[in-house]
């Protein structure tokens, strides 16, 4: 029982946050929907984490050092909790990330967010992949929620009372219903980025001497594209206020 185990050893909840990779690609850009996150666990008051954040996009393209690259975080971090975020053309990796972190330490919780769990059916995924449980739509409100219960009590209860998740529960799983929206997206914590974690993408504007660092600005999007499925944010446009914005972007640069 992680519960039991975080409790008894008096110490932090360890959480692992893996963006996965796609297959001969390599990212180029922080994936900043996992540093939204983490930024979100250290902001929440009854969060008492750790958190470290793996992209598996950086480095090497063979599978087989990615995997090792995995396989050595996990051992070394001892995660309580493995975060993966995925996108479809991504989805295979990922579920080969939930099938190695439960064969090198089966008791840790594995969980899934990101465009494609939002696209398919949770459920399937579910019954299909090592996942324990997913998260719909925008999770820094449920994902906070739940580590909180994790270290807590871990009690199904208390997991069944966050809404927006698909949770596995031996054979079954269960829906807690639709995810809860963040109307005023101001409430988010800016994602801090270290220079460390920086110098590891290679986006620059202009010339290479120019970093650059991704910004949300906006959540949602009103129109109808075809190649847009809007799962993850929704329709509804939810803005950053203008000053707030700029603040934002010298902050990410002076960090």
């Amino acid at each position: 029982n992680i519960s039991k185990t975080i409790r008894e050893e008096n110490r932090k909840t360890r959480i692992l946050l893996v963006q996965a990779n796609i297959s001969g690609l390599n990212s180029f850009s922080p994936p900043l929907g996992l540093y939204y996150l983490r930024a979100s666990l250290k902001k929440s008051s009854d969060s008492d984490v750790e958190v470290e954040i793996l992209d598996l996009g950086i480095g090497s393209l063979d599978q087989n050092n990615i995997d090792n690259s995995l396989m050595e975080t996990i051992n070394r971090f001892q995660p309580d909790v493995v975060g993966v975020s995925f996108a479809t053309a991504s989805s295979k990796n990922a579920f080969r990330i939930a099938k190695i972190v439960k064969g090198i330490k089966r008791d840790t919780i594995v969980v899934a967010g990101g465009p494609h769990v939002n696209a398919v059916s949770a459920d399937e995924i579910l019954k299909e992949t090592s996942f324990d449980c997913i998260f719909k739509k925008e999770a820094e409100i449920s994902f906070c929620r739940f580590v909180n219960a994790i270290r807590k009590s871990g009690e199904k209860g208390a997991l069944l009372a966050i809404s927006g998740i698909n949770i596995q529960f031996g054979i079954d799983s269960v829906d807690t219903g639709p995810a809860e929206m963040i109307k005023d997206v101001d409430s988010l914590p800016f994602p801090e980025i270290t220079p460390e974690e920086m110098a590891q993408y290679d986006v620059w504007i202009v010339e290479p001497v120019h970093k650059a660092v991704p910004i949300l600005t906006t959540r949602g999007c009103p129109y109808g594209c075809t190649f847009c499925a809007k799962v993850v944010f929704g329709k509804k446009l939810r803005k950053r206020r203008a000053y707030r914005d700029k603040c934002s972007m010298l902050f990410v640069l002076i960090k």
